[in-house]
């Protein structure tokens, strides 16, 4: 083994020297001299890998190794140092509602920053080791060292840790795992231990507190937005990244009653982070209009319109359509569509607002020149299908070409690092490939090795913005993971496998592992209930996890709900998303014969967004066929 690591310690000095693959073959310099024995050099090579320029992930992991070398060269303080900087770091402690969490690397890293502490500790304060150690132990079940780490703990403290011994950092990391795993009433009790003594570090208090807010969302809304309230502000002592947080914090504060609080967050937000602001602007709209305040819903939209980009705005600005078409101003409505499209041509709001402009056109040239451009902004949209219906041109969507050479895409500056991530991808390193894609802005390849590494959500998000200047990119942004499976499941369940596709791309991004905030699992995202109810027996997470599993029930439910409802797809939808019983109340009061009616007349902004996604993808998934 010795002679392999002096042979790869040759190759990655001659890389350094060369200059080529830097800083990743100076990293793995560094880790072939702490295995062949030359620790010093070793540590002065992670040393510069933590200090320079290079990927947030990798200089992740050099800090780990260099607070190993120095635990190898008797500078345990100036390792305890580091290491408890290290788990204090704002990146351990995003404030975002993500069951992956659980499973993240950086949670990996995290664990065993706490088991390296516990390491440098146990010689001058025993007890502070123990204390690392519980986080590593209990905070970290899942991760490979958690049982040495308990044993240490129970060794370093003398007896057994007591539930009260456990630090706050302990419980706050059991929590997301329980989150991740599904186990919500676990995860409540865990976090409410949790901050009773809140964690030493800000960053890890704002996520407890964060969390808390979240698990008790339903249960205690208004007490849900006090407790992210509190993770917003220490975040902003720390200028550390809010997250999600203020757009959670006026969800559960609309949830509660509450909608003069919810407009308080938003306008607090419209200066510092207007992709929020627009966010909370647009359920706020939503509100105004399902009460039928068409004036205060106007007032909400333009405030999200403000914002200029993102998802949010695209749908704000062509509610404005909306609004004034429901309010029965229909030339004010048609002026306001045809704005839209031509404010951001590129989005698939834009056919949307196209075709809805044809609609209310008298002229029969003006409303063929409308659906005419509907149908090519872009043409993988749902409304771009609807237009070419409409023409008589068919539905088929060509698939789109190659992508460009990445080579010719970043700049000069940049391209040593896109030539070290293709090289990366081509040695099958796909996550370090992904990273150094990152690193060097080359989205192509960065999307093409997280798919490769089955990090297919992250794909898919970059994916989808690479879409608007690269139409190349449909294949990458729509992929076809656990295509065997999903192909006999929507067979055996008498589905359309295009269909079937849509609805796992929408319900988990193909993420096998995926548990939603309210206990849904895996591909499909199905209860355990409604599990049980297909299989006859109550099923483990651990077995709806599995995808052969998991399609299965999801198939057959979806099978059982177009049963229900004749075949009508938008009926389906709306009761695999919301419930079958929501589905048939809508039923009554749906225009159903007009498709695009129906979706916009979907009640709930979840649920429409939900049904228009999917049925978008169904089409798209059908015309790029295998």
């Amino acid at each position: 083994m010795r002679g392999e690591w002096q042979a790869a310690l040759a190759a990655f000095d001659g890389l350094v020297r060369a200059g080529a693959m830097v800083p990743y073959a100076r990293f793995h310099r560094g880790r072939a001299r702490l295995a062949v024995g030359d620790v010093r050099g070793g540590a002065e090579d992670l040393a510069a890998v933590a200090r320079d320029q290079a990927p947030a992930a990798l200089q992740r992991h050099a800090r780990l190794r260099l607070a190993e070398a120095r635990l190898r060269l008797g500078r345990t303080a100036e390792a305890a140092a580091g290491l408890r900087a290290e788990v204090a770091r704002p990146e351990y402690y995003p404030l975002v509602v993500d069951t992956a969490l659980a499973r993240a690397p950086e949670r990996g890293d995290l664990a065993e920053a706490w088991w390296l502490l516990a390491s440098a500790l146990r010689g001058p304060d025993r007890r502070a080791a123990a204390r690392a150690a519980m986080v590593a132990g209990w905070g970290f079940p899942e991760q490979a060292r958690a049982p040495q780490a308990r044993r240490a703990a129970t060794a370093w403290l003398g007896r057994p840790p007591r539930p009260a011994d456990l630090p706050a950092e302990a419980y706050l990391a059991r929590a997301v795992w329980l989150w991740g795993r599904g186990s919500f009433a676990e995860a409540r009790t865990a976090i409410v231990r949790a901050v009773r003594r809140p964690p030493r570090a800000p960053a890890a208090a704002a996520q407890a507190w964060f969390v808390w807010g979240v698990l008790h969302l339903g249960a205690d809304p208004r007490a849900a937005a006090g407790a992210i309230a509190r993770a917003v502000v220490l975040a902003g002592r720390l200028g550390m990244d809010p997250g999600t947080a203020p757009y959670w914090q006026a969800r559960a504060l609309l949830r509660s009653g509450d909608e003069a609080g919810a407009a308080q967050v938003a306008e607090g937000l419209q200066r510092r982070d207007a992709r929020q602001a627009a966010r909370i602007a647009l359920d706020l709209a939503l509100v105004a209009e399902r009460r039928g305040d068409f004036t205060r819903a106007e007032r909400w939209l333009h405030v999200a319109v403000q914002a200029r980009e993102g998802p949010n705005v695209e749908e704000a600005r062509w509610r404005l359509g909306w609004v004034a078409w429901r309010a029965g101003r229909r030339e004010a409505a048609r002026a306001r569509w045809v704005q839209a499209a031509q404010t951001e041509p590129r989005v698939a709001r834009a056919a949307a607002a196209l075709y809805w402009a044809a609609r209310t056109t008298p002229d029969r040239s003006e409303r063929i020149r409308l659906l005419r451009t509907a149908a090519q902004s872009p043409p993988w949209s749902l409304y771009a299908a609807l237009a070419r219906e409409r023409l008589g041109l068919g539905t088929t969507l060509v698939p789109p070409g190659a992508l460009p050479d990445s080579s010719a895409g970043p700049p000069a500056g940049r391209a040593g690092r896109a030539a070290l991530a293709r090289a990366l991808l081509e040695a099958r390193a796909y996550g370090e490939a992904a990273e150094a894609a990152a690193w060097a802005g080359d989205r192509a390849t960065e999307t093409t090795a997280l798919h490769a590494a089955g990090r297919h959500p992250e794909a898919i998000r970059i994916a989808e913005e690479l879409l608007l200047d690269e139409p190349a990119a449909l294949h990458l942004a729509y992929p076809r993971p656990y295509a065997q499976a999903v192909v006999q499941e929507a067979r055996r369940a008498g589905v359309p496998e295009a269909l079937l596709f849509a609805l796992v791309r929408e319900e988990s991004r193909f993420d096998a592992q995926a548990v939603s905030p309210a206990g849904a699992v895996g591909l499909t995202q199905v209860l355990p209930g409604t599990a049980a109810g297909l299989a006859g027996r109550p099923l483990p997470v651990g077995e709806l996890v599995r995808p052969a599993v998991n399609l299965r029930l999801g198939a057959a439910y979806l099978a059982r709900q177009l049963r229900r409802f004749r075949g009508n797809e938008v009926l389906a939808l709306v009761a695999y998303n919301a419930g079958p019983g929501t589905a048939a109340r809508w039923a009554r009061t749906l225009p159903l014969d007009d498709l695009p009616a129906a979706l916009e007349t979907i009640p709930i902004r979840e649920t429409r967004g939900y049904v228009y996604r999917v049925l978008q993808s169904r089409r798209i998934y059908a015309a790029l066929g295998r």
